[in-house]
């Protein structure tokens, strides 16, 4: 499995099947697009809406909040548990107004006693907070490696850090703020 599969599984396409809403709109559904639209926009119009949270700063992975998640919770092969505990805890975001800086710096692993090396790699870009409650933030960051903007739902359950969710593995790769 290539690098960028595993430091992108966080993230998740729109689906490019739909990336606009447009079936639903075709299909006589438009006034579910406009409603959901309305509410996205009602959502991430302020701090009076419930959005408490403040995503700009430095955040880096937590490796032991994920590990500890993943021991009790997730679906995971042992090998790719041996895999996620060691990139855990590499990766660092910083978000300023509009723009999310990724930075995932070199490193070496060890699966099955055969160590690899994984080269890091940055990646400035645009993102936009599409909703925002007291519990989330959702954001489309819009990522070289994929075709259409991805999807990053971030939950927060303290203020200081927030989790994003791998459904495959039922895992979640947490986050603290470092600056």
């Amino acid at each position: 499995m290539s690098t960028s599969n595993w430091r992108l599984s966080v993230l998740g396409p729109i689906d490019s099947g739909n990336p606009a809403g447009q079936k639903l709109v075709n299909g006589g559904q438009g006034f579910l697009v406009t409603s959901l639209a309305l509410a996205a926009l009602l959502l991430v119009s302020g701090r009076a809406t419930g959005c408490i949270w403040d995503l700009e700063g430095t955040w880096k992975s937590d490796r032991e909040a994920s590990i500890n998640f993943a021991e009790q919770r997730g679906r995971l092969k042992p090998e790719q548990f041996e895999l996620l505990s060691q990139m855990w805890g590499n990766m660092t975001v910083t978000y300023d107004t509009n723009t999310s800086h990724f930075v995932w710096p070199d490193i070496e692993v060890s699966v099955a006693g055969k160590k690899q090396r994984f080269a890091g790699s940055e990646e400035l870009s645009a993102y936009s907070v599409v909703a925002c409650n007291s519990e989330v933030i959702v954001v489309t960051v819009d990522l070289k490696a994929n075709e259409e903007p991805a999807v990053l739902t971030m939950h927060f359950e303290e203020y200081d850090g927030f989790w994003v969710y791998l459904a495959k593995f039922n895992v979640r790769e947490y986050f603290s703020r470092v600056r």
